[in-house]
């Protein structure tokens, strides 16, 4: 994981918000609390970028897909608009899968596991940033 074949370092695969946020818990073996701040991180960019105050399955169902406050593309076309509605699951199932079980306990995200959740967040807090 220290370089990959795309001649990056692995945490430069992260947004800058998500490794601040996260590298100190990660390389300290907080893997749960990593995994949990990655997601909140996203839930917190959202009500940024939205001004709304709800969480959860509330906030991203009211503020995120087409016709929404946020997409992940234009929105222009059909390509576009399931590009939305697939990443709008992604991030519904982060929540779900990710922040919710850690929030309640749940400690069972190994190492390289962890840090695929580290990169899929910072891969939509970058197109929520983007779009």
């Amino acid at each position: 994981m220290a370089a990959l074949d795309t001649d990056l370092e692995a945490w430069e695969l992260l947004h800058p918000l998500i490794r601040d946020a996260c590298k100190a818990q990660y390389e300290s073996g907080l893997y749960r609390d990593a995994a949990r701040a990655a997601v909140e991180l996203l839930m917190d960019e959202l009500r940024r970028l939205t001004g709304r105050h709800n969480d959860g399955d509330a906030l991203i169902r009211g503020a995120v897909g087409v016709g929404r406050q946020i997409g992940f593309s234009a929105n222009n076309d059909d390509n576009e608009k399931s590009i939305s509605d697939g990443l709008k699951l992604v991030l519904q199932g982060l929540y779900k899968g990710v922040r919710n079980p850690a929030s309640h306990g749940y400690d069972g995200f190994p190492r390289l596991e962890t840090f695929r959740i580290l990169t899929l967040c910072s891969f939509l807090l970058n197109r929520m940033q983007q779009v």
